[in-house]
């Protein structure tokens, strides 16, 4: 009688349980505010694209959405603590594709497993100098430094990033030494330019523009494909003769390995409304940015995947190192 008992006690426990997570309703995502972590500082590219997006993802999500700096190793700190968070959508990693392609090309123990969520813009890099310098353009450069070898500074923002790739791209291309000076943040890079504690500064477009249109920086050349409207007078580098300096700063966003589908689902579609904002492109359109959204995960992969595979042929070509 009492084993009896003991089973039926058991079966309605069992039947309690499975009422209950029957009668409950699954959590939603998302429940709580989302971060997205930039590992660069503040006023850099990837910090002033993602805060451009906030306002309005929010609103789509219907929860805060913040932006959060964690600096450090090129971007590495910051890339670290997302790979080790917890993949229910609530860390995000929003940043140049440097951490995950040009990082690891120069230090394969740098590579991380993140799933990528999205390719979201490029921006140009623009390649500048203070406007009491002497230097006008790349021919002035490059006469002073081949009489002069290792005398010129360039600033930025570290070894693993996409504008350190265009520098030693250039030096090799030109045969000239400037000496590399990797400082922490884009703002920190243009106030030793207009200090004159650095003679030239090579970073995102975004980060020089307001400058340049003051008068106070002078741009000697960009990437890109053609001449920006706004500054008619510096040419590309390969108007300059050097076509292969063309390494894009291209905005991702990613989150740690193991994210759920349909959290990247969602991701996919709030970043195609809030990438069809007017308010929202006319923001990005005064920072430069060109909007190329793209969600599609393989072909995302296999995007990164070949990236880091030209990093590590042209870290291995010119010798970069950490």
């Amino acid at each position: 009688m009492k084993k009896s008992w003991i089973i039926t006690v058991f079966i309605l426990v069992l039947l309690l349980v499975g009422w209950s997570s029957v009668g409950r309703p699954q959590e939603k995502y998302p429940d709580k505010p989302i971060q997205i972590v930039v590992p660069f500082g503040p006023g850099g590219s990837s910090d002033l694209f993602f805060r451009s997006l906030t306002g309005e993802l929010s609103k789509i999500l219907k929860t805060p959405v913040n932006v959060v700096n964690r600096t450090g190793a090129s971007g590495l700190v910051g890339t670290d603590f997302v790979a080790n968070s917890k993949p229910d959508g609530y860390t995000l990693l929003g940043t140049s594709s440097a951490p995950v392609t040009v990082a690891p090309a120069i230090d394969p123990k740098a590579e991380r497993e993140l799933d990528p969520l999205a390719i979201l813009a490029y921006q140009v890099v623009a390649f500048t100098t203070r406007s009491e310098s002497g230097f006008k353009s790349l021919a002035d450069v490059i006469a002073y430094a081949k009489k002069k070898p290792g005398e010129l500074t360039c600033g930025t923002s570290g070894i693993q990033t996409e504008p350190f790739f265009d520098l030693e791209i250039f030096k090799s291309a030109a045969g000239v030494d400037i000496r590399h000076v990797s400082i922490a943040s884009s703002s920190e890079g243009i106030t030793n330019v207009l200090g004159g504690h650095i003679d030239f500064w090579f970073g995102s477009l975004s980060t020089s523009y307001s400058l340049m249109k003051a008068g106070r920086i002078r741009g000697i050349a960009i990437t890109g494909n053609k001449r920006l409207q706004e500054f008619p007078d510096v040419p590309t580098f390969a108007e300059g003769g050097f076509p292969e300096v063309n390494v894009h700063l291209v905005i991702t966003l990613m989150g740690p390995k193991g994210l759920p589908p349909s959290v990247t689902a969602l991701w996919a579609e709030s970043l195609r409304l809030v990438l069809s904002h007017p308010e929202v492109l006319a923001s990005l359109g005064k920072l430069h940015y060109v909007v190329d959204l793209r969600t599609e995960t393989e072909p995302l992969r296999k995007y990164f995947k070949g990236e880091l595979e030209r990093f590590s042929a042209i870290a291995k070509r010119l010798n970069i190192r950490k």
